[in-house]
Parts: structure tokens; C-alpha cells; sequence
């Protein structure tokens, strides 16, 4: 029988089919030079394994059940990161941990993340791939994705309907935006820090309860556009502004001729308020207290949103 090399291994495994060698003795029959290799003794199958690169060990694994179960028996399993970055073709991706990288399909991605037992997961995105693939892929492997990363600057409407999608998470997951500004989510809450202007109007689209703003200059936040239902009331019900000017939301409140209300009162949360705002949604439907607030460190800006139905809000 010829001597089995890697190559000719390589080719049977990947090929699908056995190849025939040159007969020995001009009376024998073809010799099959692909071997069965889950057939052979756990010692002869791990040698084989060792000497196939990741790609080809992923290749494999799509074979059968029993193949990708031989598979993730021989990979490492002290990979804490995985990181997919998706390139600019819809449907190709690669995958690197500190001792495997692999390139090919999206398709196979399920089958990748469940030879290293779904790890921790970071995304790195460009502007040229389309949201939509990579919102699906979030609201799949939610448990596992840790941080998103976009390298190149990204639409702001489909930025929004990407971090809604990760609401609801047990577990705070971090969205960084071409290291402009960056997004802390976790369960009903979203943290923006150093927020690009032209982002700040798209708040009022995010489905989270709880949203927090630091260091933002408040004219770019134009509660008009709350006011008049340019977009859906949502599920906001607090909004938490750190003030890069103290002095902003007296004037944005005097130009939108809302009156003030400087009769002092007690905030469950934030104490003595001895001065607040009331506005109102033109639909009728929300209505909001606006308050300044001052911790140790920061001027603050808090909006407390209720419906007129069950309205509680306190003046």
C-alpha cells in the first residue's frame, strides 16, 4: 500500500471522495489512498488533527456531528476572547483567538462559535457592511457578544436600531463608534459618553428606559422635537444629561417660552429641587419634569417622563 501522506489526507477529507492510486501489481485492484479517519484509534486521529491548520479543522467539523464533536475535543479551551470582524462582503468573515484564525463564510459562523463553547465575543464592523446582518447576529449570540467596535464612522438612524436591539441584556455590553463616542448597555439602561453632536437628537429614538449623557453641550438636544412627536414617545422614562455648560437649560427653556416653577420640593432621588420645568408632548400623551441637579463632580440636566394618565409627576 502506498505511505499515506498529510496532502493525500487533506484531499479525501476535503474533497469528499477517496482517489485512486496507481495499481501495485498490474493483476490488483485500485488502492483507495483516503483513510476513514474517525475510524481510526483516538492516538492516530489526534496526530492527524494536530497537523491540519484551523481552517481546515472548521472544514471538517461541517462534515458531521461526530466530526465537529472530534474537533472540539482536541481545541484548547481557555479562549476567553473571540473576535469576528466582518468584512466588506455580506456574507465573509473572519475569526481570530490568540492561537487560531479562520476566514471564510458567515454561514459558518454558528458552527465556529460552538467549537470554543460561545466565548466572550468581540465584533469589529466597517461602514461598507450592512446592519442588518450584523443586528440579527446580535440579537442570536447576545449572551456572548461583549463589545462592538465600528472602525469607520456609521449611520446614525441604523446606529440606533442596532444598540435597541441589544436591550434587555443581563450583562453590560459596550458599543464603541470609530473611537468618537461609546455606548454602555445593560438591562433597561444606556450610557452615552462623549456623544458626537450630530448623534445627540437620535436619543430620543433609543427603547431604553434609563439614558444617561455625559459632557454634552444641551443646545444640540432639542426637546422640540419631543414636544411636537417628531419621534415616538418610546419607553423613555428618565434622561440623565451631564451639562457641559451649566447654564443652557434656563436658556433653552426660556426660548421655547416654558415658564418656570420656582416653588421648592422634595425629590425621592435627588432632594431639594428649587427649580423645575413641566413640558408637555403636543399629542397629549407624555408630559416630563425637567430639573437641575449637582453631585459632587457634575452639573446635571434630568428629565422625567410619565404618561398623562397615570400622571404623578411632582410640582
Amino acid at each position: 500500500m502506498p505511505k499515506l501522506s498529510l496532502k493525500s489526507i487533506r484531499k479525501w477529507l476535503f474533497n469528499g471522495k477517496k482517489h485512486e492510486s496507481k495499481a501495485i501489481l498490474p493483476c490488483s485492484p485500485p488502492v483507495p489512498t483516503g483513510i476513514p479517519i474517525l475510524s481510526l484509534s483516538c492516538f492516530s486521529q489526534l496526530e492527524i488533527l494536530r497537523n491540519l491548520d484551523f481552517f481546515e479543522l472548521v472544514q471538517l467539523s461541517l462534515l458531521s456531528a461526530k466530526s465537529r464533536a472530534v474537533v472540539k475535543s482536541i481545541l484548547p479551551k481557555s479562549h476567553k476572547i473571540m473576535t469576528i470582524n466582518f468584512g466588506r462582503s455580506s456574507n465573509t468573515i473572519s475569526v481570530s483567538t490568540n492561537q487560531h484564525i479562520y476566514m471564510g463564510s458567515y454561514e459558518h459562523v454558528d458552527q465556529v462559535l460552538d467549537l470554543f463553547d460561545y466565548p466572550e465575543t468581540v465584533l469589529s464592523i466597517g461602514t461598507d457592511r450592512k446592519l442588518n446582518t450584523i443586528t440579527e447576529f446580535i440579537e442570536k449570540y447576545k449572551d456572548c457578544v461583549r463589545l462592538i467596535y465600528f472602525t469607520t464612522p456609521v449611520f446614525y438612524p441604523d446606529l440606533v436600531e442596532l444598540v435597541n436591539s441589544v436591550k434587555g441584556l443581563e450583562f453590560s455590553m459596550i458599543i464603541e463608534v470609530h473611537g468618537e463616542f461609546s455606548f454602555i448597555c445593560t438591562e433597561f439602561e444606556i450610557q452615552i459618553n462623549n456623544p458626537h453632536p450630530f448623534f445627540i437628537p437620535h436619543i430620543w429614538r433609543l427603547n431604553f428606559s434609563i439614558v444617561k449623557i455625559n459632557d454634552v453641550n444641551l443646545s444640540f438636544l432639542n426637546f422640540a422635537d419631543w414636544i411636537y412627536g417628531r419621534f415616538p414617545s418610546g419607553e423613555l422614562k428618565q434622561l440623565i444629561v451631564g451639562l457641559e455648560f451649566p447654564e443652557d437649560l434656563d436658556i433653552m427653556m426660556s426660548d421655547a417660552g416654558v415658564t418656570v416653577n420656582n416653588e421648592e420640593w422634595e425629590h425621592p432621588v435627588y432632594g431639594p429641587i428649587d427649580k423645575s420645568y413641566r413640558i408637555r408632548r403636543a399629542d397629549n400623551t407624555k408630559e416630563a419634569i425637567l430639573f437641575e441637579y449637582c453631585d459632587d463632580f457634575h452639573e446635571m440636566v434630568v428629565m422625567e417622563i410619565e404618561s398623562c394618565v397615570h400622571r404623578s409627576l411632582i410640582f
